[in-house]
């Protein structure tokens, strides 16, 4: 009977161990397969090609300038009409004079483009934003009283008021601690093409040979009374020290955040107001910065807890919103009554700045077809738009997408176009380039005209290769994290096989432990029924 048991105990145990190796083969088996999603997502992720932003080098193009009427213009379209009488050819040219008056601002804005909501949430702006640093201390300088004496303190900044020409021409401009405006604010990296700067240097520095060049200064002197020196164009600094938004804020990143400020954060009822501008801001922050009202959007915030959306119009609306703003129609009545008597000026404002595109002939309801509109309101109270191009959006998935805004401008700068007819050209036999443009007068005489070229950037080509980069960039980032999630999930697979099979591995050693044991009886066993019989 021990006989038997013993081995009928080795063959249970043999077949367990045949068992526990088979799961184990199948288990590695879905290991292996695990492990070839896992690569073929990471050669997804591999192929899909990285967006890269566009570079403004790569689009910039050849423009001619002038002055003519005491308006400057630049050349638009150039087309050939053939030849005029004393055979010299003749071209159809546009002339874009910059004009000033109601526009847009073409420096756009980015909005979020989302579903429009009736209930919003928010969560308060400053672990989500204010403490990575936007805020910090700096010492702002800015241009003071004109002086005529250096001061007695050599530590002392002070500014030059120099010509563009005379700057340009200095050979010693790393002397200078920065090039400012007449607020004071830095340009050294933006030079204006004409007009007066401010060099700010040390007033240590100023009788030094490195600043004798751009400094005026008058020496006088007599017998009696000595030698006195007058700086003409020597102002001093007015020093403040004052926390402020870091420097490489700009509008368009305020916007992207969806920033909101809220007058009493305790009341459910408060209106939000969006936060579009670097300038809002600060306005919003007061003196103290206090960031207690400043709130970012927040999709988890429970319907009882949210705002409501004080614009949401079901009626009216479009479907689509900005952050809490609906997003309407440009002619829609609600939008005219919003607006009020300044909506006709921000129809011409359309009208001008969007000429090039549109044409000039637009009627009030045709220009206000081509716009969708939402509004934010100011602090103050006062309402604000910001226009979106409807044929901008065609390409858009309006579940959340970047959209231009335009914002209007009062005093804005657009291009006004005059085509003139029978016009010759004269060219610079090296280079090829236009030096000269010549206008009939109505009289049978041509008028010259001197014009520069220069390399500039195309504004609109650059924003539309960048609103694509962003597009494409959402594009990525949505399917880098649909690969992810996918990889953590085989992952997780993956873990639990691996479980399993250091279970089974601990099952098979023990197996093996009670097999040698079983063996060993075994083999006890037959040695003795072997001596039992021999003996």
């Amino acid at each position: 009977m021990g006989m038997s048991a013993s081995q009928a105990r080795l063959i249970a145990l043999t077949a367990r161990m045949n068992d526990i190796e088979y799961q184990g083969q199948q288990i590695n088996q879905q290991r292996t397969t695990l492990s070839n999603q896992v690569n073929a997502l990471y050669n997804q992720l591999l192929e899909t090609q990285v967006p890269t932003p566009p570079s403004t080098s790569d689009y910039t193009k050849i423009q001619y300038s002038g002055i003519a009427d005491a308006s400057k213009f630049t050349l638009g379209n150039v087309a050939p009409t053939g030849k005029n009488s004393s055979g010299n050819d003749t071209y159809t040219i546009d002339f874009n004079y910059e004009r000033a008056g109601h526009s847009v601002s073409k420096n756009t804005n980015t909005a979020i483009l989302t579903n429009t909501s009736q209930y919003l949430g928010y969560t308060n702006a400053d672990s989500v934003i204010f403490d990575n640093g936007w805020l910090r201390d700096e010492t702002k300088y800015s241009v003071g009283s004109k002086i005529t004496e250096k001061p007695q303190d050599v530590n002392q900044d002070v500014f030059l008021a120099v010509d563009v020409n005379d700057y340009n021409s200095w050979t010693n401009k790393s002397n200078a601690l920065d090039v400012c405006d007449a607020n004071g604010n830095s340009i050294k990296d933006n030079i204006p093409a004409s007009g007066t700067v401010y060099v700010r240097c040390n007033a240590a520095d100023l009788d030094t040979e490195e600043f004798s060049s751009i400094i005026d200064k008058t020496t006088v002197g007599d017998d009696s009374a000595g030698t006195s020196t007058t700086y003409n164009n020597l102002y001093a600094t007015k020093e403040s020290t004052s926390t402020i938004l870091a420097d490489w804020m700009t509008d368009a990143t305020i916007s992207a955040q969806n920033l909101y400020y809220v007058a009493d954060p305790d009341n459910a009822a408060s209106v939000p107001v969006l936060i579009t501008t670097v300038a809002q801001l600060k306005e919003c922050l007061g003196s103290n910065y206090d960031t207690s009202k400043i709130f970012v959007r927040d999709k988890s915030i429970e319907p009882d807890k949210q705002y409501t959306n004080p614009n949401y119009d079901k009626d009216n609306a479009t479907g689509l919103s900005v952050g809490d703003m609906t997003v309407y129609e440009l002619n829609d009545a609600e939008v005219k009554s919003k607006l009020g008597s300044s909506y006709s000026d921000y129809l011409t404002a359309l009208k001008n700045a969007f000429a090039s595109d549109y044409g000039t002939n637009l009627t009030d309801s045709e220009i206000a077809s081509k716009f969708y509109v939402y509004i934010s309101q100011t602090p103050s109270g006062a309402q604000e738009p910001h226009f979106i191009k409807k044929d901008e959006l065609s390409a858009i998935n309006s579940e959340s997408a970047s959209v231009r805004a335009y914002d209007y401008d009062e005093d804005g700068l657009y291009t006004q176009t005059e085509a003139k007819k029978d016009c010759q050209l004269e060219f610079d036999v090296s280079s090829g380039r236009i030096t000269k443009v010549g206008v009939p007068d109505g009289n049978g005489q041509i008028s010259w005209i001197k014009v520069s070229a220069e390399t500039v950037t195309d504004e609109e080509a650059y924003q539309d290769a960048f609103n694509n980069y962003e597009y494409e960039k959402d594009k990525y980032d949505k399917k880098q994290q649909e690969i992810n999630a996918k990889t953590s999930i085989v992952q997780q697979e993956d873990k639990s096989l691996e479980l399993k099979l250091t279970r089974l591995d601990n099952e098979r050693n023990a197996l093996n432990t009670e097999l040698d044991a079983v063996k060993k009886v075994v083999s006890d066993n037959i040695e003795k029924s072997y001596k039992t019989f021999s003996g």
